[in-house]
């Protein structure tokens, strides 16, 4: 599979047509605990962990009103400039995203398994 360059973070901009596939950010990211080991690789961490817009793993996800996951600061961010949805262009507010509790537990509880209770990276 093609791996864009981490340059292609600058596409996400709200004028920009389409973001990269979900998932293709995995290569440019860090593992969950500050030292890789061979059980835990930037592979097995699934992708829907990572917000689409800061392309790190998130620690306080929302869901839109069309089930798209996105870090709360990154898309409250994104919104203030744009008033649409990053993935689908579709008019979006503020008020449209709730909390993903769900993911955040399945965050949580992944990182007590793999023992990455350290930070991960900032965007």
């Amino acid at each position: 599979t093609h791996h864009p360059s981490p340059s292609y973070v600058q596409h996400y901009h709200p004028s920009s047509p389409l973001l990269p596939p979900i998932g293709s950010h995995r290569r440019h990211t860090l593992p969950l605990t500050s030292t890789p080991s061979p059980k835990t690789t930037i592979a097995s961490i699934p992708s829907s962990f990572y917000c689409p817009l800061t392309l790190s793993i998130m620690r306080d996800p929302v869901i839109d009103t069309e089930g798209y996951s996105y870090e709360r600061a990154a898309i409250q961010e994104w919104l203030s400039r744009a008033s649409r949805s990053p993935i689908t262009r579709k008019s979006m507010r503020t008020g449209d995203l709730i909390p993903n509790r769900y993911l955040k537990d399945a965050i949580a509880e992944y990182r007590g398994r793999r023992g990455g209770g350290h930070e991960c990276e900032e965007n």
